[in-house]
């Protein structure tokens, strides 16, 4: 090929070349507005109709903080966020409405719809499920009659179902298999076929996903099936949006479904009844004896105050027993300090259940079996700081009892390990240099070595699975664990391991020795302090001193200042009680005084006119006895008042005193025309009192009884006998009751007061000075006894005595008290008398007498 051929060639290349760059930049130009009005259409963002209704675990549409909830809500809401949808949730009774919802059109989406050629003819459904569900069968606690797993305790029970769901299919094809006879009731919603369980009318239901609320038991599964989230056949735009979407989702993150699984279903644990071995053997084994080894915080250890066995196994057996309703076994912790120990208490029937490793192969080895895993703890390595992490594998301490080491990865260069007997013991091997690093477990290590500034934590890959061992006889205890355990989730397991947690133990001598100026300078310190507040101290007790004894001569001072107010007030008292009583004594003895004077007078003018002369005598003589009265009151209540007067107890016969003290007013009662009675009803009639109070007490009552009652009325005098607490003492009550003139309410509060007369007495007319109540109130008070008055103004008056008084010996009740014998005047003839009196006019009156 010559040069100028090339050279054409090459030209027309160039031409067609431009040519076709022209015509893509055109045909670019030309789909320009086409991608443009494209990227407008996909801001319009699209309102998508989801028909709803609550659905434990799938769908929630109010929680317990007032939110939407759930599998499938988290699964659409993922949906919306990729396919750019606003959603708008249109809430429906139930699973049919729903899907009926979406055929109709009145929504373009329905959830948890299973497939089936009869749906797929009205709805679409996507190319991936959103999930795969379980069918279980649930029942109640109370219902006995049914056992999880045993198929013969489901014939001819009856079965709840959701109206034209899937599961129906399912679960007749699982009961042919099962050689089941059990009727299947179909019901409207979820809500209405729980309701059927709670009120009997089916024996189970059958309920989609795990379901975990209290008293329903599950039966066991029957089956599972994918589910979807089916589209309105007349919206294919939202059925390939969707089918992207999931796509899309299902790219940026594979585990997205189990994800949220775990998040929606994982806590909602199978809870099964207890089997007939499992209940045989709880029955032989009310105690459960559970070892473990001795001092393994967080897992068991002992609290050195209480020495109460606490820890992690122990919350997490307890709360396994819980959650299987099991309530009537108790549990007792062992503390073994070696794993060989533990076992052979195993073997020889000492406990029923120990810790152990998660490890089928040293199972095999012990002869035991093993539980489910319980916790895997994360091992941890503890190194000097500076130390890298593989040399720190060189030589390894651990605490033996509880031996990790065969869990620490194999290909790491271990020359050696050194067993401990705590992990301190670990931590001082690695901090003296006789270890290059400490194993054990993560969250313990990490506690301990913040004692040691020079020692540093780091988390390891490796994880521990620990869990319980028995003995082969004992496969119920272990089914009944698993069966707990299942139940448990493991963030429950994660706070009981954490509420146990040691505090960092507290070594003094590695604190100075790491700390040295700071302890100095901190000493000095507290030296200082200690000073000042010692010389603080010394100087505030001397001024504390001081302030004491000034504030004693201040209380001193203001009790004798107090003691010159009180006897102040207690002179002007007395002086004011001096001034009443003066004017009050000068007021009643001038009146009687007054009218013997003018009586006399008038005798002397009138002494020719006998009548006149008698009359003026008889007032004479009342106006005497008036008086004489008010002195022997005055008398008697000074000599009260003074605290001279004395009881003076002799014996009494209340058969004689009581009719003489009747006798004593009868004949002036009946002048008066008055209806007076009395009586006496006792049970001890011989007494020891003091016959002369008691008499001028009662004397006192009946004279004003007297007094104060007008012709007509009536006064009585009744006697009794009340119970009394002690053999020796009896309790008299004694009444004296008028119809007389009576007294108003306002007056009974002063009436035992001294010189105290009513205003209604004063106009009656009725002399009195005012001293006789407050003389028996003072009276029956030196007596012991008590005295109240009850009284209505012009109704009457009564008086109520209550006196205790000793019950007399037996030997003085045929004595005469006061036996008045006649005088023999013949014996006096022929003697001379001596009469002393230094007054004439007694001695005048005497001697008449005598004469």
């Amino acid at each position: 090929m010559n040069f100028h051929h090339f050279k054409n060639i090459r030209k027309s290349f160039l031409i067609i070349t431009g040519l076709l760059l022209v015509a893509m930049q055109l045909l670019s130009y030309w789909m320009m507005p086409a991608y443009a009005n494209q990227g407008e259409a996909n801001h319009q963002r699209k309102t998508v109709k989801v028909a709803t209704y609550d659905a434990d675990e799938i769908f929630v549409l109010n929680d317990s903080k007032n939110k939407k909830n759930g599998y499938a809500y988290e699964y659409i809401e993922t949906i919306a966020r990729y396919s750019g949808w606003d959603l708008e949730y249109k809430i429906y009774p139930g699973f049919t409405a729903c899907i009926n919802a979406v055929k109709d059109g009145e929504a373009d989406l329905a959830y948890d719809v299973s497939y089936t050629e009869e749906r797929a003819k009205y709805v679409a459904f996507p190319n991936e499920a959103m999930g795969v569900e379980n069918y279980y069968l649930y029942f109640l606690d109370h219902n006995k009659d049914i056992v999880s797993g045993n198929l013969d305790t489901l014939q001819h029970k009856k079965i709840g179902v959701s109206k034209g769901t899937k599961q129906i299919e399912i679960l007749k094809k699982w009961l042919e298999k099962n050689n089941v006879d059990a009727e299947i009731v179909e019901y409207a919603n979820s809500a209405a076929r729980r309701s059927a369980l709670w009120a009997g009318e089916v024996d189970l239901n059958l309920v989609a996903n795990r379901y975990n609320k209290p008293h329903f038991i599950a039966f066991g599964s029957i089956g599972e099936d994918n589910f979807y989230l089916v589209v309105n056949k007349a919206r294919p735009d939202i059925l390939k949006e969707l089918n992207d979407a999931h796509r899309l989702m299902m790219s940026i993150n594979p585990y997205f479904l189990t994800d949220i699984s775990k998040r929606h279903f994982a806590y909602a644990s199978i809870r099964k009844s207890l089997s007939t071995p499992e209940l045989q053997w709880l029955s032989q084994h009310p105690v459960i004896r559970v070892g473990c080894l001795a001092d393994v915080p967080p897992f068991i250890y002992r609290d050195p105050n209480t020495n109460e066995i606490k820890g992690a196994s122990v919350d997490t057996m307890n709360h396994i027993f819980k959650v299987l309703y099991i309530d009537d076994v108790k549990l007792e912790f062992s503390m073994f300090d070696n794993r060989d120990d533990m076992l052979k208490a195993l073997r020889t029937n000492e406990i029923d259940l120990i810790e152990y490793f998660f490890d089928y192969d040293l199972a095999a080895r012990d002869n035991v079996i093993i539980s489910t895993d319980i916790y895997d703890a994360q091992l941890g390595l503890v190194r000097k700081t500076g130390t890298s992490y593989t040399d720190a594998f060189e030589s390894l301490s651990y605490l033996e009892k509880f031996n990790v080491k065969n869990y620490t990865i194999t290909n790491k260069n271990i020359n050696n390990y050194i067993p401990c007997n705590t992990l301190l013991e670990c931590m001082e091997a690695v901090h003296s240099g006789k270890a290059t690093g400490a194993i054990g477990l993560g969250s313990t290590l990490a506690i301990y070595s913040q004692a040691y500034p020079d020692l540093e934590y780091t988390p390891m890959m490796e994880t521990v699975p620990l869990c319980f061992a028995t003995s082969k006889e004992n496969v119920p205890l272990i089914s009944m664990i698993d069966k707990g355990r299942g139940l448990i989730n493991g963030g429950e397991i994660d706070a009981m391991i954490a509420a146990h947690q040691p505090m960092a133990p507290f070594s003094i001598n590695k604190f100075i020795s790491t700390n040295l100026a700071s302890c100095i300078f901190g000493l000095v310190v507290v030296i200082s302090v200690i000073m000042i507040v010692l010389f603080m101290t010394i100087t505030n007790r001397r001024l504390k001193a001081k302030n004491q004894l000034i504030d004693e001569q201040n209380t001193a001072l203001k009790e004798y200042q107090a003691k010159l107010t009180q006897s102040l007030i207690d002179v002007k008292k007395a002086d004011k009680a001096k001034t009443s009583f003066l004017f009050n004594m000068s007021h009643d003895i001038r009146t009687p005084m007054n009218a013997i004077i003018g009586f006399t007078s008038l005798l002397e003018k009138n002494i020719n006119n006998k009548e006149l002369a008698l009359s003026y005598i008889e007032k004479i003589q009342s106006s005497n006895k008036f008086l004489l009265s008010l002195i022997n009151n005055v008398l008697e209540m000074a000599r009260i008042e003074s605290g001279k007067a004395t009881v003076d107890e002799s014996y009494i016969n209340l058969e004689k005193m009581v009719p003489e003290i009747y006798a004593i007013f009868e004949a002036q009662m009946k002048e008066k025309g008055l209806d007076f009675t009395c009586s006496l009803n006792v049970e001890h009639n011989h007494i020891m009192a003091d016959a002369t109070k008691i008499r001028e007490i009662l004397l006192n009552l009946l004279s004003n009884a007297l007094k104060y009652t007008p012709s007509g009325g009536s006064v009585s005098f009744h006697v009794s006998e009340e119970p009394s607490d002690t053999s020796d003492i009896c309790l008299f009550r004694a009444v004296i009751a008028d119809t007389g003139i009576g007294m108003p309410k306002d007056f009974l509060g002063t009436i035992f007061d001294a010189f105290t007369r009513e205003k209604n007495t004063t106009q009656s007319g009725v002399i009195g000075t005012g001293l006789g109540m407050h003389i028996v109130k003072k009276l029956v008070d030196l007596l012991g006894g008590s005295i109240t008055v009850e009284s209505e103004l012009g109704k009457g008056t009564v008086f109520t005595l209550l006196m205790p008084n000793k019950i007399a010996p037996e030997h003085l009740h045929n004595s005469s008290d006061n036996d008045e014998q006649e005088i023999d005047a013949s014996k006096f003839q022929g003697m001379r008398i001596l009469l002393a009196e230094d007054n004439e006019l007694n001695a005048e009156i005497a001697q008449t007498v005598l004469e």
